[in-house]
C-alpha cells in the first residue's frame, strides 16, 4: 500500500475502514478493494545547437549556444561560446539556469587563450626503458 492510501471497494467504490484481509465492504459486502495511486514524472529537454562558418573550406568561427554538463558541479548548465579565428577572438559564458547567475565568463584574443580544454599540455607518460 502507498503511504496513507485507502482501499475503496472495486465494486461500488466505497472506502474500506482498514484493509484487513478478511474485511468487507460496508457498503456491498465485497471482499474486492483497489487502492488508488497517483505517478508524477518530470521530464526535461535539453537542446544545444552549433554552428560552424567556413570559407574557402577553412573553419573561420563556431558558434556554440544551449545546455551543457558542468562537469565541475555535476549539473545542467546554459552555455554560450564563440570561436572567431578571422578576427582573433574568444567569447564563453556559462549561466545557472535555476538562477541565472553567471558561473564563469571569458573574453579574450583566441591568441591568449590557450592551456584550456582540448588546449592544454599533454602529460608525458614516464617510460622506464
Amino acid at each position: 500500500m502507498l503511504n496513507n492510501d485507502q482501499p475503496i471497494c472495486k465494486d461500488c467504490g466505497t472506502l474500506f475502514a482498514s484493509n484487513d484481509n478478511g474485511s468487507r465492504c460496508p457498503n456491498c459486502g465485497s471482499a474486492s478493494k483497489v487502492i488508488l495511486a497517483q505517478l508524477t514524472i518530470q521530464l526535461r529537454i535539453y537542446m544545444r545547437w552549433r554552428m560552424l562558418g567556413k570559407r574557402f573550406g577553412k573553419r573561420v568561427f563556431e558558434l556554440i549556444s544551449g545546455h551543457e554538463l558542468f562537469r565541475k558541479e555535476n549539473r545542467m548548465v546554459q552555455k554560450g561560446r564563440l570561436v572567431d579565428k578571422e578576427n582573433d577572438w574568444y567569447e564563453e559564458i556559462i549561466i545557472d539556469p535555476k538562477t541565472g547567475d553567471v558561473i564563469h565568463e571569458t573574453k579574450e584574443k583566441l591568441s591568449n587563450h590557450y592551456g584550456h580544454g582540448s588546449a592544454k599540455p599533454k602529460q608525458q607518460e614516464n617510460s622506464n626503458d
